[in-house]
């Protein structure tokens, strides 16, 4: 609903996603794979470069 400019939403429910008891996940699991997939954009980038 918006009104003045001001855009406010209402409801019920689970708007996160399900992890721990409250609902969010530790910023290890979240960031976990953030280097493997660094190390692929760094080998596609050089493949790339080189090609």
């Amino acid at each position: 609903m918006e009104k003045n400019g001001t855009i406010t939403v209402t409801g019920t429910g689970d708007i996160g996603p399900v992890g721990a008891e409250d609902g969010a996940h530790s910023a290890e699991r979240t960031l976990g794979g953030l280097p493997l997939a660094l190390l692929i954009v760094l080998v596609v980038g050089v493949r790339f470069a080189t090609a």
